[in-house]
């Protein structure tokens, strides 16, 4: 289950981010998660409730948004987010591709009281 250690990552991530502000409390904190990332948003919210226990992020609701993966061929140059299954070739040229985007898990903003 790498969501947990995922999810430990942001927890951590933002009380340190709380911490340097020196927030009193923490309302909301939101994640931006790639769909490449494997992660599953409900057991993120399950593992952030565990995690935060005790912490100045309990009780804060953690939102998820998914991120599209979106790619770029460097041989012909054709973006775009409809990845071939599995393939990841350019449907244009069929060069190899890179992902430029959709395997992060990044803290986006937090909602808190200072």
């Amino acid at each position: 289950m790498h969501e947990f250690s995922a999810t430990q990552m942001v927890v951590e991530t933002a009380l340190d981010f709380a911490e340097q502000k020196k927030a009193k409390s923490v309302s909301k904190v939101k994640i931006e998660v790639g769909a490449l990332s494997f992660l599953s948003g409900e057991q993120m919210k399950f593992a952030y409730g565990v995690i935060t226990k005790g912490t100045i992020l309990e009780n804060s609701e953690l939102v998820v948004v998914e991120k599209r993966a979106a790619f770029l061929c460097p041989k012909c140059g054709e973006v775009g987010t409809e990845l071939p299954v599995a393939i990841f070739h350019c449907p244009k040229c069929g060069s190899d591709i890179e992902i430029t985007s959709g395997k992060q898990c990044i803290v986006k903003s937090m909602e808190m009281d200072l």
